[in-house]
């Protein structure tokens, strides 16, 4: 039989089994085919992006992309913006980026991947020599390297984000990289991913040994059962949600967590699902190698329905009912 054009074989009285597939590569809604990067710095033809700079939508479904895959890039100054890419299997040879510009600004470009494999980061938007704001990056499955939620490397990078629910992330995670200023972003893990060995969770990253990468970062560890990461660093904010069964530490550091850098005291919030509590339940919120609590002034937290004392033990991070409200 034929539908609009195209020949459906095999099929049964089932409909949805008759509906044909998309092609492995899509941009704006149309087949597409692989070209040479504009910077040449992947193999020949092997790289997908699109000829505009804003407002794309990227689909990569299956098949083998040797290069990079940009939802909007510019080698010049224009601004780069409101592209989407989405990844449900395949094969990226090197890097995904949202957005990508040499001296515009990138914006409110994103990356959600489900499964497959990327042999390099993806980015949510970077721009070389200008700001890259509210970009962000979602992965639910599949192997990655890393992930960055905006970077810069001349100019600051702020209120990008990464969400981390499944998959393999054998990597770097950064909330924003930038010149010096790398601050308000935001990592949230939660389910049961994978990190792999070299795993780091920042808040932010620096170019230079001077500047902000702390200020407003937040990490939520939300109904976390992944594994450990070697590093976590540079939240001014952890937002913990665990359930009342927990037992287990909510989060662990191989090498080293640290509670605050010398621009402040990293700040603590809990919430507790499921049964109520009684005075003098613990939980290890952190299990560290090293937990660095040189900077770290918070003694006690109330919300949720409790109040609670935050004790540091050895390298651990305690939190203790004290009462319910």
């Amino acid at each position: 039989m034929t539908l609009a054009g195209l020949m459906l074989t095999g099929c049964s009285p089932d409909f949805d089994c008759c509906m044909p597939s998309e092609a492995d590569f899509i941009i704006n809604g149309d087949p597409a085919t692989l070209q040479s990067d504009p910077f040449n710095a992947g193999p020949p033809n092997s790289s997908l992006f699109p000829d505009l700079f804003t407002n794309n939508t990227i689909k990569v479904n299956s098949g083998n992309i040797d290069g990079f895959v940009f939802g909007g890039v510019s080698t010049g100054a224009d601004e780069v913006s409101g592209n989407i890419i989405t990844m449900t299997n395949g094969v990226v040879g090197w890097s995904i980026y949202g957005g990508y510009s040499v001296d515009g600004i990138v914006k409110n470009n994103s990356v959600t991947m489900a499964n497959g494999e990327v042999g390099h980061l993806i980015v949510g938007g970077l721009s070389e020599n200008e700001n890259a704001t509210n970009n962000s990056v979602t992965i639910t499955g599949g192997v990655i390297s890393g992930a960055l939620g905006g970077a810069s490397n001349m100019g600051t990078a702020s209120n990008n984000s990464v969400t981390i629910t499944g998959g393999t992330i054998n990597g770097p995670v950064v909330g924003g990289s930038a010149m010096n200023s790398a601050t308000n972003n935001t990592i949230t893990i939660s389910g049961a991913p994978t990190f792999g060995a070299s795993s780091v969770l920042l808040g932010g990253g620096l170019n230079v040994p001077v500047g902000d990468a702390f200020t407003g970062n937040i990490l939520n560890v939300l109904n976390y059962s992944g594994n450990a990461v070697d590093v976590v660093a540079n939240f001014q904010f952890f937002n913990f949600t665990f359930p009342s069964t927990q037992g287990s530490p909510v989060l662990k550091a191989t090498v080293l967590a640290a509670l605050g850098t010398p621009l402040g005291s990293s700040s603590i919030t809990i919430e507790v699902t499921g049964a109520p509590l009684m005075v003098g339940t613990e939980f290890t919120l952190i299990e560290a190698g090293t937990l660095d609590t040189s900077f770290f002034t918070q003694t006690t937290f109330s919300g949720g329905g409790y109040d609670w004392d935050l004790l540091v033990v050895g390298n651990d991070l305690i939190a203790k009912v004290t009462a319910v409200l």
